[in-house]
């Protein structure tokens, strides 16, 4: 469970209406308007993925080479050839041994544990992008596009600062 008061769905998607952005400005250090960018509505999960989640994940042997997502799995509805291609499963770890050791990351950031603790409930970190696709295909979604992302963080067409911008 995830929120404030520990009693809400961690897998909850929300629709985020499409709109139009400019896309990479943030206000601060980049002040280019000009790249205009225009995304259809889409679903993005109201949590980060928790430990937890990932973990389910990983007990099950997934997200290596030995199991990987099926062709075309994870794609986007709009995107003809955007879902998992097995030319990519060399990128994967080859068993979950070597999955979990590369999520440990610097000591100081990593959510990651080998055993269930207090950490299943923070967002899950040092994760490559593979591994989040091959997450994601298996919990029966997709990534977010880079244009849905900044979308989504810039708050829409209200084109607010990023999160991670230094106002």
């Amino acid at each position: 469970t995830c929120g404030p008061a520990g009693n809400e769905d961690c897998c909850r998607s929300l629709l985020v209406p499409g709109g139009a952005f400019a896309r990479s400005y943030d206000g601060v250090d980049f002040l280019d308007s000009s790249s205009q960018a225009t995304v259809s509505d889409f679903y993005l999960d109201r949590y980060e993925v928790t430990v937890g989640r990932l973990r389910a994940f990983v007990d099950a042997g997934l997200g290596t080479r030995a199991r990987p997502p099926g062709d075309g799995s994870g794609a986007h509805p709009q995107i003809v050839g955007s879902g998992w291609s097995s030319t990519w499963n060399p990128r994967l770890p080859p068993d979950s041994a070597t999955l979990t050791a590369a999520m440990k990351c610097d000591p100081a950031y990593q959510t990651w544990t080998d055993t269930a603790g207090p950490n299943e409930n923070k967002p899950v970190n040092c994760l490559d992008w593979y591994t989040a696709f091959a997450f994601c295909a298996w919990d029966g979604g997709r990534l977010p596009t880079e244009a849905e992302w900044n979308y989504a963080a810039a708050g829409g067409g209200e084109q607010r600062y990023y999160p991670w911008s230094s106002p």
